[in-house]
């Protein structure tokens, strides 16, 4: 009888061994899984950040003035808000938007703008997008982890 209880404790301890390695190992795949939610979570706080940045900064461009009204969020979006040439393609879809398309020697004021001094207008507003982002993702990070 003892003989047998004495492999039974022994067989108890091994997988109580295995418990606790599994438990740590657990915990160590559930940390990193956290982790990288909260990364991801900052990174899309960052973007959507950037994306109102672009979007304000658009509306304060006097070149801009016809297409301040326009519904910017339907137009800027991940793809196209930290590129001169996604905000290009913005201010044209903007301008199509108000009927007022941008033609090879358009005179449009917002056309204009992109097409004679498009680095002058649109870097500015490309660069605000990528500092709301990195701020916004940074202190985001900080705050999740």
């Amino acid at each position: 009888m003892e003989k047998g209880c004495l492999r039974c404790g022994c067989g108890l301890g091994g997988v109580a061994a295995g418990v606790g390695l599994f438990g740590g190992l657990g915990t160590y795949g559930w940390e990193i899984s956290a982790t990288v939610a909260a990364y991801e979570t900052a990174k899309q706080a960052g973007i959507q950040e950037g994306i109102q940045a672009v979007i304000a900064e658009i509306k304060k461009t006097e070149a801009f003035t016809d297409i301040w009204h326009v519904e910017w969020k339907n137009i800027i979006n991940v793809s196209n808000y930290n590129t001169f040439d996604g905000l290009v393609e913005s201010v044209k879809v903007a301008m199509d938007s108000i009927g007022k398309p941008c033609i090879s020697h358009g005179y449009e004021r917002a056309c204009s703008g992109i097409s004679n001094g498009g680095d002058y207008f649109i870097d500015p507003i490309v660069e605000a997008g990528k500092k709301a982002t990195a701020l916004t993702t940074e202190s985001t990070k900080i705050t999740k982890l």
